[in-house]
C-alpha cells in the first residue's frame, strides 16, 4: 500500500529503538516525544 492509496499525509515520527522487552521504553525521552506530537495532531 501506498500513502496516496491510504490518502495519508506523514505528520512526524519518533524513532524509539532497542525497546524488545515489556518495560523497556520506561522513562525514555522518546515516550515523552510520541506523545507530544499525538497531541499536536488534530
Amino acid at each position: 500500500m501506498t500513502q496516496l492509496a491510504l490518502n495519508m499525509l506523514n505528520l512526524g515520527h519518533v524513532l524509539a529503538g532497542g525497546n524488545m522487552n515489556a518495560g523497556d521504553i520506561k522513562d525514555k525521552p522518546e515516550i515523552q516525544k510520541a506523545y507530544e506530537l499525538g497531541k499536536s495532531i488534530q
